[in-house]
C-alpha cells in the first residue's frame, strides 16, 4: 500500500489478523483506526510520510512490533500505551509535531534506537537501553 495516494485506512485492516508486515507510507493518510490493535501478530509497521495527526491507544496491543516508523506525519502526541510495545527495537517519530514523549517508553527493555529529532521536544527520557538516540 506504500505510495498509492491512499486517503483512508479501512477498518476490515484489523481483520488480518495473521499479518506480520505493513508499509503504507507515502500517502495522504490522516488517521488511523483503533482496530489497528487487532493485528497481534504485526511485527513492521511503516507509515512515514503521510498525514496522520494522532495514534489511536489499541496501538498498546501491538505487543510483537519490532520497527515503527511514524516519521514526517504531523503526530502531535504518543499514546502512553506505547510502553506496552515490549518488543520494540526501533522507532522512529522524527519531522513530527510532538512535544513530550510518554514516560512509559523508559520500560521498553528491547528498544535499540529511537529517532525523534525535528520535533519540538523539551524534555528528554532517561533511556538506559537504548543504543542510539537522534534528539535534534
Amino acid at each position: 500500500m506504500h505510495n498509492n495516494k491512499i486517503e483512508i485506512i479501512p477498518d476490515v485492516i484489523g481483520n488480518l489478523l495473521n499479518l506480520e508486515e505493513l508499509s503504507f507510507g507515502h500517502n495522504k493518510i490522516r488517521s488511523i483506526p483503533d482496530s489497528i490493535g487487532n493485528l497481534l501478530n504485526l511485527a513492521i509497521l511503516i507509515s512515514n510520510n503521510n498525514k496522520i495527526l494522532s495514534i489511536p491507544d489499541s496501538f498498546g496491543n501491538l505487543s510483537n512490533l519490532r520497527g515503527l516508523n511514524f516519521s514526517n506525519n504531523k503526530i502531535l502526541s504518543i499514546p502512553n500505551s506505547f510502553g506496552n510495545l515490549s518488543n520494540l527495537e526501533r522507532l522512529n517519530l522524527c519531522y513530527n509535531n510532538i512535544s513530550e514523549l510518554p514516560k512509559s517508553i523508559e520500560k521498553l527493555e528491547n528498544l535499540e534506537r529511537i529517532y525523534v529529532e525535528n520535533n519540538p521536544i523539551n524534555e528528554k527520557l532517561n533511556l538506559k537501553n537504548v543504543d542510539k538516540i537522534i534528539w535534534r
